[in-house]
């Protein structure tokens, strides 16, 4: 398997360089282990590999876990592009409340608002859960700039719709310290049973906002970690199963109805 990865990247290498730099010149591969594997590109008389090319993993320091096979990395050049739509409900506005600056998504609500749910949804699914994912999970890294951040929620469900919260929905409501209370991080299904532990707290408390956010998801469960959790956090969720579409959404919220709410997200990652 190494061989004939190796093998694709040396294709993908030779094509991106002018000839006369790689014809009779040695190619050296290093491996993210340490390995080297070295060729000498005379030798070499074709390299055939069968499959569309996968998008290339993204390096993501800090993240809790890295997306191997990622699908869509999104950083905003683009604005709202064709992914996404916007969340503005429940006293949320995004043509107040949200801009586009410096390949960010920056949403800053006043307090007055009601709970001010400003941000996005995408507007496919961005997977559909099959038999695979019990050993290889559907992963959703999200990266915010907590400097701009406060109080957020990021949301999967099974469909789109304009305030997720009427549905069963992964609800994971990340509140900053604040001098009305400390940090806190909910993780529950909105509309069933399950959540962490017994109200759904988790056992920290945030000063600032988690640089990164990450969601793995497996048929019937779902796990969360976020920056400086040593290991993630599980809860049961029922309603995800095979042929399970999975939509994304990430708005402002704040600790209490009324309250001022922001969050900034830098990047998102999703893959396998």
């Amino acid at each position: 398997m190494k061989r004939i990865l190796t093998l694709c990247i040396l294709a993908f290498t030779l094509a991106s360089f002018p000839l006369s730099i790689v014809c009779g010149a040695p190619m050296t591969i290093v491996f993210n282990n340490g390995t080297t594997v070295t060729y000498d590109t005379d030798e070499i008389r074709s390299i055939t590999f069968s499959g569309a090319p996968a998008m290339p993993k993204v390096s993501s320091p800090g993240s809790p876990f890295a997306i191997a096979q990622p699908t869509m990395v999104e950083s905003f050049q683009n604005g709202l592009g064709d992914r996404w739509d916007p969340v503005a409900v429940v006293g949320g506005d995004f043509g107040r409340f949200a801009r586009f600056e410096s390949g960010k998504l920056v949403v800053n609500v006043p307090r007055g608002n009601s709970w001010g749910k400003t941000g996005i949804q995408s507007r496919q699914p961005i997977f559909t859960v099959d038999r695979s994912f019990e050993t290889q999970p559907g992963l959703v890294l999200i990266k915010t700039d907590p400097a701009l951040t406060t109080g957020f929620v990021v949301t999967l469900a099974s469909a789109w719709h304009h305030d997720v919260w009427v549905l069963q929905t992964v609800w994971v409501h990340i509140a900053c310290a604040t001098d009305e209370g400390e940090g806190s991080v909910v993780f529950i299904n909105t509309h069933g049973p399950e959540k962490y532990g017994s109200e759904g707290y988790l056992p920290i408390k945030p000063r600032e906002a988690p640089e990164w956010v990450g969601l793995k998801v497996y048929p019937g469960k779902v796990a969360l970690q976020v920056s400086d959790m040593d290991s993630p956090a599980f809860i049961d969720m029922g309603w995800i199963g095979e042929g399970t579409p999975v939509y994304l959404q990430i708005f402002s919220h704040p600790r209490a109805e009324g309250g001022p709410a922001a969050v900034a997200i830098d990047q998102i990652q999703v893959g396998r």
